[in-house]
């Protein structure tokens, strides 16, 4: 039996109805903003890579090319396929970290002279590994001081996790499939670059990749009771006059907790003394949780799964042998689209 864990639902953020033009007004414009976070994440990763590091990102390749090549090449079993990636991806890889490295070599080892010299271990083989990582968190934070490397990952990392976030907003709209691309861009970007690693805790392996857990289309729905009150007017909005599918006039204000009377965010576009053209929503103050259930499409699009368990009958199949908590390092990001799993409702 599988082992999961996820967001059961958002809170202290509006939350879109259950149907409607409401709600697809809101996927849509939470989904944009999603989607230009992660457009700027990316570009701020590159932006470091190049300016900062020395990186020349016109040696790294796209999913879509390594895809196509695939297909032209008529490699289809996993194995062939991710031999064939790796050799595109790890030396490019590597280049651009002896590249970082070169950019950082005085001001490294001008650190390493220090006290933390024993921390940091920063020679060329470190950077050419694609699974280098700061061996203490106080290494990684002088290693940040000194190069933009780690800050670059950390940009492309968030860049994952937002491309992610305007998929599930942005699924059920003209927008599904630039979305699902750009997710997979950055991802491979992420994967073939920085490297990621499959996490070993309670004596497993676990599957906590944005982009492998994107393509599960398991969502959380919880069933509770709660009074909702409208935004607008803050009394119980079965019994209040203002209708959510209509767009009622409302001056801007900051309300008591500090977020925007309009849209009740507590950072928003919206000025103080406008009046603009919104939407009522609930707004749930007290609930009590009956229980969680497994959907196709939860009433929170980021209600999502964020961890699953790998069997180890799993790991056999894929690697042959038991890797017996060894640490594994995980290229899923690189291959093709493999399409969508959807639960049973």
């Amino acid at each position: 039996m599988k082992q999961i864990s996820g967001r059961a639902i958002r809170t202290g953020v509006p939350l879109p109805p259950q149907a409607g033009p409401g709600r697809d007004l809101m996927l849509w414009r939470d989904g944009r903003a999603a989607f230009v976070d992660s457009v700027r994440c990316y570009a701020e990763s590159c932006r470091l890579m190049c300016e900062n590091a020395g990186g020349d990102l016109s040696v790294v390749p796209t999913w879509a090319e390594t895809t196509d090549d695939l297909a032209w090449r008529g490699i289809d079993a996993t194995q062939p396929q991710q031999r064939h990636l790796l050799g595109i991806w790890v030396p490019v890889a590597r280049r651009l970290r002896l590249a970082a490295w070169s950019r950082s070599e005085g001001a490294a080892f001008a650190v390493a002279r220090g006290h933390q010299a024993h921390l940091l271990e920063l020679d060329r083989n470190c950077y050419a590994n694609p699974g280098f990582k700061p061996p203490t968190p106080d290494a990684f934070a002088a290693i940040t001081t000194v190069t933009p490397w780690l800050t670059a990952e950390r940009f492309a990392r968030q860049a994952l996790v937002r491309a992610v976030d305007a998929f599930n907003f942005l699924e059920h709209t003209p927008a599904h499939d630039i979305a699902h691309h750009h997710a997979h861009e950055v991802a491979a970007f992420v994967g073939g670059i920085f490297g990621c690693e499959v996490p070993f805790e309670g004596g497993g392996y676990w599957d906590t990749c944005p982009i492998s857990l994107m393509h599960h289309r398991w969502g959380l729905s919880i069933g509770f009771s709660a009074v909702r009150l409208c935004s607008l007017c803050g009394e119980d909005l079965d019994e209040c006059p203002h209708m959510i599918d209509t767009m009622y006039e409302v001056l801007v204000a900051h309300a008591s907790d500090g977020t925007c009377t309009a849209c009740g965010e507590l950072v928003c576009d919206h000025m103080v003394g406008e009046v603009v053209h919104v939407r009522p929503h609930a707004v749930i103050r007290e609930a009590s949780l009956h229980e969680v259930s497994l959907v196709r499409n939860p009433r929170d699009p980021l209600a999502r799964i964020n961890r699953m368990d790998i069997t180890a009958e799993v790991l056999r199949q894929s690697l042959g042998t038991d890797p017996a908590g060894r640490p594994l390092e995980c290229y899923r990001c690189l291959h093709p689209c493999s399409g969508f799993t959807f639960p049973i409702d």
